[in-house]
């Protein structure tokens, strides 16, 4: 089965291409969705960057508290290194998991790994074609669902 990373920036209309492949039968694996599960009460990232960080960043019901954290690591970058080594191991590694899973179960017509930082952590390793979304002009979301963007 065919794995196809799928990357872009932010606002570039990743997610647009991705609910279409979906539509056409694609399995989507989206690292979006992975990195907020990874960080989940009890999960092994969650409990690595409590470690580190302390229980300050977390919220009365126990979950991390993303703008505090955020506000840390934006002051220091020593601090968004490990956290950025911390979940981008978990991140591949679940996604690597999903990409197994698909092709176990063999139903979709191929699988596409949604990651904005597809080559900055690796994955295009486990892809077979690496697909960049971009946006024409400055801001053209008149172009969404039409095609081609018009030069």
């Amino acid at each position: 089965m065919k794995v196809i990373g799928l990357t872009g920036g932010t606002g570039s209309g990743k997610s647009v291409v991705s609910r279409f492949l979906k539509e056409m039968g694609a399995v989507i694996v989206d690292a979006d969705l992975v990195s907020r599960q990874i960080v989940e009460v009890g999960k092994p990232a969650y409990e690595e960057i409590v470690a580190y960080f302390g229980k300050d960043i977390l919220q009365e019901d126990g979950t991390i508290f993303r703008k505090k954290l955020g506000e840390i690591v934006f002051h220091d970058e020593e601090k968004l290194a490990f956290l950025n080594r911390c979940t981008h191991t978990y991140i591949v590694a679940e996604m690597k998991d999903q990409i197994e899973q698909a092709k176990t179960e063999g139903t979709a017509s191929c699988i596409v790994l949604d990651a904005p930082l597809l080559f900055e952590v690796g994955l295009e390793k486990f892809c077979d074609a690496v697909w960049v979304v971009c946006r024409c002009g400055s801001s053209r979301p008149e172009s969404y669902g039409t095609g081609w963007c018009q030069p």
